[in-house]
């Protein structure tokens, strides 16, 4: 693949990469299904819901007329809640505490959410999640002071992301070669270690 467009070409292999490989490839969507606020019921709504009360009006046949329920500041506020309501709301120290840790907790698991979105090949190529992956690399005279920095880009994809995928392929485009396309295999392939080491060697 390489050998058009640069004189430099890889001659390390992979790392040795596990079969039991446990990496879980999930949309951000669905991570946060599990993770998210709602999920974890910590939502301001949800924190406040046992202690929301809806005002009450009630008809005085005395006054002849409808009273609605008064709140002693002290003892609640009045929310305007989700569904366009309002809420009269007692808001509980301990509880309002305990619900600060957890979102603590929470808010360090993002940054550490986004610290992995952020690093190595999901830097690059963002965070993949589709079983069958065809790699387009642009190798036309454009690139050709950045084909180390491809190379590199590619290792830490394959050694990543690609194993425990269904198929991929690999196509070069730019290059010399009959319709100036260059594929690692006519078809797609299983991403198996053999598979991606010979990609890496390609």
């Amino acid at each position: 693949m390489w050998r058009d467009t640069s004189e430099t070409k890889p001659t390390q292999s992979l790392p040795v990469l596990s079969s039991n490989n446990p990496a879980v490839y999930r949309t951000s969507a669905d991570w946060l299904n599990q993770h998210g606020l709602l999920a974890k019921k910590l939502t301001l709504f949800q924190i406040l819901a046992p202690n929301a009360y809806s005002p009450c009006e009630d008809y005085i046949p005395i006054l002849r007329k409808t009273v609605t329920s008064q709140v002693h500041e002290r003892a609640m506020v009045q929310v305007d809640w989700h569904d366009g309501t309002t809420k009269n709301v007692h808001v509980d120290l301990a509880g309002l505490y305990e619900y600060q840790k957890r979102l603590k907790k929470l808010v360090e698991l993002y940054e550490q959410r986004m610290e992995w979105l952020c690093s190595s090949s999901r830097k690059i190529f963002g965070s993949m999640v589709e079983n069958n992956i065809i790699l387009l690399v642009d190798c036309s005279q454009s690139n050709r002071d950045y084909i180390i920095h491809i190379q590199h880009s590619l290792r830490l994809l394959l050694e990543q992301q690609l194993f425990g995928r269904k198929f991929f392929n690999i196509i070069a485009f730019g290059t010399n070669h009959k319709d100036g396309l260059l594929r690692f295999k006519p078809t797609m392939v299983q991403p198996t270690i053999e598979n991606l080491q010979h990609a890496w060697q390609w």
